[in-house]
């Protein structure tokens, strides 16, 4: 049984296989880790936490200067699930709900990745170049905190991208990492991108906070998003981090690409004030 478990172990950490079989092997792996008497599952549980974190330091270590916040690939698909099974989250819910949570994972990746031969996925020129226009046109993004890229090219049924942040807000460490996914043919994956960012600025001028200050909700009020007010707390940041979108695609090269067709060009007028008045 415990070479059985080694054997579940080795075959997740193993690159030759897709996230989707990975993810199958993680569910097992939780699943028999739970079954076994305390020392055993003490032994395996510490095993693969070890692994979690060599993996993580790997991927620092392996990254060239050049693109030293961007994975692809493997090393992307390395990347989410480093991130997705930090050990910090084993420090902070305990073994059984960590290994609750590495049953979640699974069942997320195989239940939602999809494999697409077509791909509408962003390219690294095009992230370079919308980030070049924000450094250009809005003083405040350079003192922002760094983050990291993931480019996976597989479709997630639920999400067409995810962030992810650790740790205390620190604008010159802290840990804030975007995963982008082949996105869904009838988006633009530079609207997914810049939703991103918006969640990015969100959280880098409330200092992980992630609320909104009355002064910016009278703004908003006075707009067609009126509701968004009285509205609960992950609503609000959804639909703050597309307002904060709609402002930088506003007036700018990249206005073909916003989805929003019925929002009216007088509130999008003001949506671009305000981060200019944020970002500025």
């Amino acid at each position: 049984m415990e070479k059985n478990i080694e054997n579940l172990i080795n075959e997740f950490f193993n690159n030759n296989n897709d996230i989707v079989t990975r993810g199958k092997y993680l569910i097992l792996i939780a699943n028999k880790i739970s079954e076994q008497e305390f020392n055993i599952r003490n032994k395996y549980m510490k095993k693969f936490l070890n692994k979690i974190d060599l993996l993580s330091q790997s991927l620092i270590e392996n990254a060239s200067e050049e693109l030293m916040d961007i994975y692809l690939e493997k090393e992307a698909e390395n990347k989410y699930l480093s991130t997705v099974l930090n050990t910090d989250i084993y420090l902070t819910v305990g073994m059984f709900d960590y290994l609750n949570h590495m049953i979640f994972i699974g069942n997320n990746i195989t239940e939602n990745f999809i494999e697409q031969s077509n791909s509408n996925i962003l390219t690294l020129e095009k992230m370079n170049e919308i980030l070049n226009f924000l450094y250009e046109n809005y003083k405040k993004f350079h003192d922002f905190c760094p983050f990291e890229c993931s480019f996976i090219n597989y479709v997630n049924k639920s999400y067409n991208s995810l962030s992810y942040y650790f740790g205390k807000f620190n604008p010159e460490d802290y840990g804030y990492n975007f995963f982008f996914f082949n996105v869904k043919n009838d988006i633009s994956p530079i609207y997914v991108f810049l939703h991103e960012i918006g969640h990015y600025i969100h959280i880098n001028i409330t200092k992980g906070k992630l609320n909104i200050n009355k002064k910016i909700l009278e703004k908003i009020k006075k707009t067609g998003f009126s509701k968004l007010v009285s509205a609960n707390n992950d609503i609000q940041k959804e639909v703050f981090a597309d307002i904060l979108a709609m402002g930088i695609m506003y007036d700018s090269p990249y206005e073909e690409y916003d989805p929003f067709v019925d929002i009216t060009k007088e509130d999008k007028k003001e949506f671009k004030k305000l981060v200019n008045e944020i970002l500025k």
